[in-house]
């Protein structure tokens, strides 16, 4: 499913589905979230108990250091850190070690996501700012107490390291100004709301006239996303094994008529 045709799916959130004669396939479609009453870790729990997966996929999980690096930060969380710091991907990860499950993001390589949008005719200053906006949530959804500059540092040297421009500006100022242009005011760390709607990747008929170049950018990377987490799945699916994806509930609307084909 495209994000056009997702914008007109009405659906509730969160978004599960059992696909497979036995319940091969376990999808837990969430809205994001760090708040650890939030019903969908329960629900998280009870699916690991009751699925016994052999994989575990989760959303967006980013580290200079890789897995290795993730797991040893998981393990100084009891369970609520693991919530406020990292939301449902690193609470979900945490249950997977304690139940001995492997897991995986199943995310394309930065290299590769970079490489697409210079393919859509995207300027290297426009993804860099691109870069810059779609940190912007995540970092006041993880309710950091560093400020944006000193949080962006390690993401401006994980992008400087995937793409390896040459004479290109990396800097923090250099995307702010690039962003602030296409947008036509100042972006501001502080406005919450605002800046989920910067670089949403779904055309909403109701603000589709306020979308920029950067929604069309994250399009592009849903797209890639997507056929990149189907196919991860498919291929432990293809291999016999149980699979739980534990992602936004977008997500799991979008590629659900691909599972749904699979298993006809």
């Amino acid at each position: 499913m495209t994000p056009e045709q997702y914008a007109n799916v009405v659906h509730s959130v969160p978004y599960c589905y059992t696909v497979g004669t036995e319940s091969q396939l376990s999808y837990i479609g969430v809205h994001h979230t760090n708040d650890p009453v939030d019903s969908i870790f329960p629900l998280i729990n009870q699916t690991i108990a009751t699925l016994r997966p052999d994989v575990v996929f989760v959303e967006g999980v980013q580290s200079l250091h890789g897995p290795a690096g993730i797991e040893k930060m998981v393990d100084g969380f009891d369970d609520e850190a693991a919530i406020v710091r990292g939301g449902e991907a690193i609470y979900t990860i945490k249950q997977a070690l304690h139940n001995k499950i492997p897991w995986a993001c199943p995310e394309p390589e930065d290299s590769e996501l970079y490489l697409t949008l210079i393919c859509n005719y995207f300027s290297k200053e426009d993804i860099a700012a691109w870069h810059l906006l779609r940190l912007l949530p995540q970092y006041q959804a993880r309710h950091e107490t560093t400020n944006f500059v000193g949080y962006m540092a390690p993401f401006i040297a994980q992008f400087k390291a995937a793409t390896n421009w040459k004479d290109f500006d990396y800097s923090y100022e250099a995307a702010l100004v690039t962003a602030s242009r296409i947008l036509g005011y100042t972006v501001s760390v502080h406005n919450i709301e605002r800046s989920a709607e910067l670089v949403d990747p779904i055309p909403w008929p109701a603000r589709w006239e306020y979308q920029t170049i950067f929604n069309e950018m994250s399009r592009v990377a849903l797209r890639l996303r997507d056929q990149s987490i189907v196919e991860a799945v498919l291929q432990e699916l293809e291999a016999g094994k149980r699979v739980l994806v534990v992602y936004g509930a977008g997500h799991a609307v979008m590629q659900e008529p691909v599972y749904q084909t699979y298993f006809a």
